[in-house]
């Protein structure tokens, strides 16, 4: 083809046509800019392949975690609601010595001496944001959801976390440095200086609401928000990368469809005349009192296991053996009530 093209301008200059000869370089000259711009686009849309593919992966790992922290938060929301119900009955001054020294004693002897944490993966958020210059146009939505979850939620839970972990062991180094049976007690035996300080002394009790504020209206609230927005973004990726259901994992205790979600819908009694009506709206569902005002959001633990965001309360819809919804279990505070449903 070079020595096509060499002929061809020889033959021109030979007959001394200088304009054909000027027009056949201009087409040459546009020739060899059309073929630099073909691969160019070829090698401009090969390397954007390259890059979505690199974008989807990072996408699928924080599909991954996200999956991860979203299961590991209901563990933490449970725990706070057992944790809850303790502290009500360290408050309510009806425990006695035999309850210290039932085997549960031991969780409610240590209530305030302990912290949990909900630590979060951002390997994948990290990778996202060493990449987000070049992130696709169609993965640009996912960005401000993502956002709040790594860093404005994330960064409460952390605060959140550290803060239980600094009561917790606050209270341990005061207690090993003023009483005498805080070795003993935590070598195996139960001494009863240390039965009698947290059954008589009002300053226990201080201690104890101090670690439930910080807990059930710092804390639980913290992580219940970065789980609900989690779910979001979760729920936003299996969208705009089509996963499959067979590749959507771990999802079984988040992720309930529209008609899971309708069989739980209906009134529900309790023995003196309250109700709680349960409403089911698409993938929306809720409580409220009967002849209350507040409507309660409720958002999954499991198929059968809810909570509400605003206040410390969880709710168990229980099935009889023809899959239908037969009553459901409240549990708030000390209190646990079962509401039958009402055909």
């Amino acid at each position: 083809m070079i020595n096509l093209f060499r002929k061809a301008r020889q033959r021109l200059l030979t007959k001394n046509s200088f304009l054909r000869y000027a027009l056949y370089i201009s087409g040459e000259v546009l020739l060899v800019i059309v073929g630099i711009l073909i691969a160019l686009g070829i090698n401009n849309r090969s390397e954007a392949k390259k890059n979505e593919r690199k974008i989807t992966a990072i996408l699928k790992q924080m599909h991954q975690e996200l999956a991860e922290d979203i299961n590991n938060s209901s563990g933490l929301i449970e725990y706070y609601s057992k944790k809850d119900s303790m502290i009500n009955l360290v408050l309510s001054g009806t425990l006695t010595k035999e309850d210290y020294l039932s085997p549960q004693g031991a969780g409610l002897f240590t209530i305030i001496a302990s912290a949990n944490d909900l630590v979060t993966f951002t390997n994948g958020y990290n990778s996202l944001m060493r990449n987000v210059d070049n992130l696709p146009s169609k993965y640009e939505p996912l960005i401000n959801g993502l956002n709040t979850v790594y860093v404005s939620d994330r960064l409460q839970l952390i605060d959140m976390n550290q803060r239980m972990a600094d009561a917790a062991t606050k209270t341990l180094n005061k207690w090993s440095e003023t009483y005498t049976w805080y070795s003993s007690y935590f070598l195996g035996s139960i001494p009863d200086e240390a039965i009698d300080f947290i059954l008589n002394d009002p300053f226990y009790k201080n201690d104890v609401l101090t670690y439930q504020i910080l807990g059930m209206q710092n804390h639980l609230p913290a992580i219940k928000k970065y789980r609900i927005d989690a779910i979001e973004s979760y729920k936003a990726i299996s969208e705009v990368l089509e996963l499959k259901n067979s590749e959507l994992t771990n999802t079984a205790s988040f992720i309930l469809n529209n008609d899971e979600l309708a069989l739980l819908a209906g009134d529900y009694e309790i023995a003196g005349g309250l109700k709680i009506m349960i409403t089911v709206e698409g993938n929306m569902i809720s409580g409220q009192a009967a002849g209350q005002e507040i409507v309660f959001e409720l958002f999954p633990l499991s198929k059968t296991k809810f909570f509400a965001n605003n206040v410390s309360l969880l709710v168990e819809f229980n099935f009889g053996e023809d899959g239908k919804t037969k009553s459901l279990t409240t549990y708030q505070g000390a209190r646990r009530n079962v509401f039958l449903k009402i055909e």
